[in-house]
């Protein structure tokens, strides 16, 4: 879909004073679909946690004895064992300096991995580390130990100098998810009872800070401070709980798919939920509307995580594969500059858009013009237009694309041809003074 624009434009000759109606831009909706590839990497066994470094490789933590750790570049190029850590490793976490850190539920110990692939263990005699790992803005460790009953329903505190707080904090049964809030306190969804605990960066411990549904298993901030639960009901569906900075709770505030064990927000404030035994990600606006089945990936699906570009990866522990699902471009590129401008041509330029593959330019020419389509497909973020009349404004915007549709449209601009090759021809548009139609700020 072509966004439109409209514009009252008003061409001048040269006079000393200019009188120019101001250009309005009436941007059309956004269709945002979603590109699905359903295999984009296949990895170790069993697949069940994600991370990403700085540098946008993705990490797995494959559940198994063998206890290895997948690595996949941004091309999506597989090293299948990339390290070996302890057994059956469940949770991944990386620090400030690219190092990747695991727990691992069989062997009871935290891996350290550095960015090169050099594996030590960080930890070790831990109760029951499983689901999660945090860390706090400190470079503290944060481990959830689970072992199934209340032996060790727990969390262990790891200093960056390896000091181990074995029984930091003692929350409530099972204590499968964390996550901090924007003041450093730490939340504990516990999955048997029902409950999150919530712990204060002293490590003061409110054991029920607030009650939600059935098995809590996945916890996730919005930016406003609202924490949301993914609740493994045992009557289907999933529901998603909803729990203010006060603690207020909404204890349905939305239903999705079966099995929901993972969340994860876009940068527009959608959430997306992984529905393990639906092979589905439902979506969830910040208003709470659900598509229950937003898209369908592979087989049990574990893990969420987005990278920088805003594309969403699931881990998929059932088939051994990382699904990519591709947005449109959410923001628009740069609004156009103009240089090289002469009688017949100009060079156009601009900022792309995030996760745009590519740019399409809309153009027109003359007074009160409308742009439309001129080229798309345009991988470089400039184009040499050719073949221009002379003494002519031009108005330009620009529209990211990619495999999954296009996005907004930039801001609008525009420029004037010279009139000949003799000198530089000053007009004003607009109460802005053209030099050979580039403005003159």
């Amino acid at each position: 879909m072509s966004p439109s624009n409209s514009h009252n434009v008003i061409k001048t000759i040269i006079v000393s004073v200019l009188l120019i109606l101001p250009i309005i831009l009436l941007f059309g909706t956004l269709a945002y679909a979603n590109t699905v590839i359903l295999t984009w990497a296949t990895v170790g066994t069993n697949p069940y946690a994600l991370a990403f470094d700085s540098s946008g490789n993705l990490y797995t933590a494959n559940n198994n004895v063998s206890g290895t750790i997948s690595k996949v570049t941004p091309s999506g190029s597989v090293t299948t064992t990339w390290a070996t850590v302890g057994a059956n490793p469940e949770a991944l976490a990386v620090d400030s300096s690219g190092n990747l850190y695991t727990a691992n539920s069989g062997s009871y110990t935290i891996s350290k991995v550095t960015p090169s692939g050099s594996v030590s263990t960080f930890a070790s005699g831990l109760c029951a580390p499983s689901y999660a790992l945090a860390f706090d803005s400190s470079g503290n460790l944060y481990v959830a130990n689970d072992d199934g009953n209340e032996d060790c329903a727990n969390i262990s505190k790891i200093t960056p100098g390896d000091s181990v707080t074995q029984t930091w904090a003692t929350v409530g049964e099972d204590p499968d998810a964390l996550a901090f809030n924007s003041s450093g306190n730490l939340y504990v969804a516990n999955s048997y009872n029902g409950t999150i605990s919530k712990i204060t960066p002293s490590g003061s411990v409110t054991t029920t800070w607030a009650t939600v549904s059935y098995a809590p298993f996945a916890l996730a901030f919005d930016t406003s401070g609202n924490l949301y639960t993914a609740n493994v009901d045992s009557s289907y569906p999933g529901t998603i709980s909803k729990i203010t900075p006060s603690g207020s709770v909404t204890t349905t505030w939305a239903t999705v798919g079966s099995y929901p064990v993972v969340l994860a927000f876009d940068s527009s404030g959608n959430l997306y939920v992984a529905n393990n035994e639906s092979d589905t990600i439902s979506k969830v606006t910040p208003s709470g509307s659900v598509t229950t089945t937003w898209a369908t990936v592979g087989s049990l699906p574990r893990a969420l995580a987005f990278d920088s570009s805003g594309n969403l990866y699931v881990a998929n522990e059932g088939s051994n594969t990382i699904s990519k699902i591709i947005f449109p471009p959410n923001a628009p590129p740069g609004r156009p500059s103009f240089s090289s401008v002469t009688t017949t041509t100009l060079t156009v330029s601009w900022t792309a858009a995030t996760n745009a593959t590519s740019s399409n330019i809309y153009r027109c020419s003359g007074a009160s013009c409308t742009p439309t389509l001129y080229q798309s497909g345009i991988t470089s973020t400039s184009y040499n237009d050719t073949g221009l009349t002379p003494n002519t404004w031009y108005t330009y915007y620009i529209v990211g694309a990619n495999s999954s549709g296009t996005g907004p449209a930039s801001a609008s601009n525009w420029t004037l041809t010279y009139l000949n090759t003799f000198g530089r021809i000053i007009r004003l548009r607009g109460g802005v003074r053209l030099r050979g139609g580039v403005r003159l700020e």
